[in-house]
C-alpha cells in the first residue's frame, strides 16, 4: 500500500508547493522556467520561457481545496501586468494543494481573452476580487484540460519533427541512404525511432522477431526523466538542438559508404512529416499487436516507404525519445 502524502497546511505552504508544481509542469512541456517572486521589478511569480524564445509571465494563485465559487485576490500590479501584456501574461490557479499529493493538483491555465473578461468583472478594494463562479469555474476546468492536451502533443511532435529534419539535413547533403523507422514502446511511454543508413528489401515485413532483433541491434537509451532528450550513440542532446547537428550526430554514429541519391524516399519522408505537423502527434510505423499497413499518424494512415523495409542487421543502433507523463514528478 503506498504511503499516504502529508498534507500541506499554511498559506505560505501552499504557495510553495504550488510554485514548485508549476515549474515542473513548465520543463514537462519542454520549458523552462524561473521563479521570480523575489527578482527586483518582478510583478509575476513565475518566467517560463519555450525553445523557440516565447516567454510566459505567470502569476501563480494557490488554493488548499477547490475555488469553484470564490473571489481570486489580485494585487493591482498583477492586474496592470495583465492588461500591459496580454499576450504573455497567463494566471495559473493551483486547486486541491492542501490534500499533499502533486498527481491530485488541478492547475486552471487563465489567460488572453478568457482572463480578460473575468478581470472585467472584478471588483476593486484595495486589492481586485475576480469572481470564479461556478459556470466559470466548471469552463475553465475542460478549457485547460483541453489546451493542455494540445499542447502537449504539440511539444510531442515538435520533437519527432526535428528528428525527421535531421533526417532530411542528411538527405539534402547527399546521403539519401538514411531510413527512419518508429514506434511506440510496450508501455506507451516512449516513441522510439530507429535511424540508420541503407540495406533495403522492398518485399520485407517486419515480423514480431525481427522487430526484437531491431531494438536490442543498438543501446537502449531511456533518460528516466520527465523531459524529452535524443540520445545518438553516446551523445545526449536537449530539446533546443538543431536539426543540423542531430544530423551531425548521426552520421558521426555510422560508417557509410558514398553518398547516395533517393528522391522518392526523400519525398515520401517530407510527406510524412508534414501530415505529422498537421496532426499534432508522432507517427508509428506498426503495431505490436496487428498486421503492417502502414505509417498510423493520429487518425490517419500513411503508405509505407517507397523503397521497402530495412534489413534487421542493417541497423546498428536506434534512437530514442522519452516523451514526459503528464502526472510524472
Amino acid at each position: 500500500m503506498s504511503e499516504k502524502n502529508a498534507e500541506i497546511r499554511g498559506s505560505h505552504n501552499i504557495e510553495n508547493a504550488a510554485i514548485e508544481f508549476v515549474i515542473k509542469h513548465e520543463k514537462k512541456r519542454g520549458r523552462q522556467a524561473q521563479d521570480v517572486r523575489h527578482a527586483p521589478g518582478s510583478d509575476v511569480d513565475i518566467r517560463s520561457v519555450d525553445v523557440d524564445g516565447s516567454v510566459r509571465d505567470i502569476e501563480v494563485k494557490s488554493a488548499g481545496t477547490s475555488v469553484r465559487g470564490q473571489f481570486l485576490w489580485l494585487e493591482m500590479s498583477q492586474i496592470r501586468a495583465a492588461q500591459e501584456r496580454p499576450e504573455t501574461f497567463h494566471l495559473y490557479v493551483v486547486e486541491n494543494v492542501g490534500q499533499g499529493d502533486p498527481h491530485k493538483f488541478v492547475l486552471l491555465d487563465i489567460h488572453g481573452e478568457r482572463l480578460t473578461e473575468l478581470l472585467a468583472k472584478r471588483k476593486e478594494k484595495h486589492y481586485a476580487e475576480v469572481p470564479m463562479r461556478a459556470g466559470d469555474h466548471e469552463a475553465l476546468k475542460a478549457e485547460s484540460a483541453k489546451e493542455d492536451e494540445t499542447e502537449y502533443m504539440e511539444f510531442c511532435s515538435r520533437w519527432g519533427c526535428r528528428l525527421i529534419d535531421a533526417v532530411l539535413v542528411l538527405h539534402d547533403r547527399g546521403y539519401g541512404q538514411f531510413r527512419i523507422w518508429s514506434g511506440s514502446s510496450p508501455t506507451g511511454m516512449d516513441w522510439r525511432a530507429l535511424v540508420a543508413p541503407g540495406g533495403f528489401d522492398s518485399n520485407a515485413v517486419p515480423s514480431p522477431a525481427w522487430r526484437e532483433m531491431a531494438w536490442d541491434a543498438g543501446t537502449v537509451s531511456q533518460t528516466g526523466s520527465a523531459t524529452a532528450s535524443y540520445t545518438i550513440g553516446d551523445q545526449k542532446f536537449g530539446p533546443a538542438t538543431a536539426a543540423e547537428t542531430l544530423a551531425d550526430a548521426i552520421l558521426a554514429a555510422h560508417s557509410v559508404d558514398a553518398p547516395i541519391s533517393d528522391p522518392l524516399y526523400t519525398g515520401w519522408l517530407k510527406g510524412l512529416r508534414q501530415i505529422m505537423q498537421a496532426n499534432r502527434t508522432l507517427p508509428l510505423a506498426f503495431d505490436d499487436c496487428g498486421d503492417y499497413t502502414g505509417w498510423q499518424i493520429g487518425d490517419d494512415w500513411y503508405p509505407g516507404p517507397p523503397n521497402g523495409l530495412p534489413h534487421a542487421a542493417a541497423w546498428t543502433s536506434f534512437l530514442q525519445i522519452k516523451l514526459p507523463d503528464a502526472t510524472d514528478d
